[in-house]
């Protein structure tokens, strides 16, 4: 599994001799992430996360749904940090196949090392993993992530482009429901009609006929030609004649 997102990654809890170990690991570079911990309680889970976002500001973290990323003081700070936390379903392994794989790897450094468990040794461990060519990906984590910034970047001034020429002011759009993580389903649209009443960057700002603002991206908007509604209850909006942009090609 990959992600559009070059900031999102995975999330466990492993243990070696019996002590957690915070891992992550980015869906797409492989940059690899451990810190050990003294134990897997709320408030220093918290703690080390922290730390790492403070490292790597990630913007989506997909985790198992164990209570120690699923209580209230690590939901609070997700929202807080308005990072994007995703909970794998109880026996879907699937998904979370790079963070388990990453675990095997780290637990096979730390045994072929034979040192005593500090967080040294980890640090140490995760610097050389992050410089070794990855068997997957062809280069090192390092390099990768520079490959993906410099992608990134591609694909912002590309978007930037078409934000310009497909989208003004006055327009007509719906915007697209949210879908379920990992879901195949083909898009579904609301039913409410926005105006499209600014351009902001990359994110397009509408209003309903009633003042609901809404700042989207515009991979989640469909013009269509129908007057603007008041927000109230939405549906799936089934139309035959509307412009597709570019965008969405």
């Amino acid at each position: 599994m990959a992600s559009n997102n070059p900031e999102s990654w995975q999330m466990d809890l492993a243990f070696w001799e019996q002590r957690p170990l915070l891992t992550v690991v980015n869906i797409n570079s492989r940059i690899g992430y451990a810190d050990l911990i003294p134990n897997k309680q709320a408030n220093t889970v918290l703690k080390a996360i922290k730390a790492f976002v403070k490292m790597h500001h990630p913007r989506v973290i997909t985790s198992d749904n164990g209570s120690e990323f699923m209580n209230q003081h690590i939901q609070t700070y997700f929202k807080k940090v308005k990072i994007t936390h995703f909970n794998n379903e109880p026996g879907e392994h699937s998904t979370m196949r790079k963070i388990e794989r990453f675990n095997r790897t780290i637990k096979q450094r730390l045994l072929h090392s034979g040192a005593r468990l500090t967080k040294r040794l980890v640090a140490d461990l995760i610097d050389n993993y992050n410089s070794t060519t990855h068997s997957v990906i062809g280069m090192t984590p390092n390099e990768a992530k520079g490959t993906i910034i410099q992608s990134e970047l591609d694909h912002n001034r590309e978007l930037m482009t078409m934000v310009d020429n497909e989208f003004e002011v006055g327009q007509t759009v719906v915007d697209r429901l949210k879908q379920k993580q990992f879901g195949k389903e083909s898009a579904k649209w609301g039913t409410l009609v926005y105006e499209v009443v600014g351009i902001d960057g990359y994110r397009i700002q509408i209003r309903s006929k009633n003042g609901h603002t809404l700042y989207k991206s515009p991979n989640d908007l469909k013009f269509v030609k129908l007057g603007i509604t008041n927000a109230g209850e939405d549906g799936i909006f089934e139309a035959i004649d509307h412009h597709r942009s570019n965008i969405w090609s």
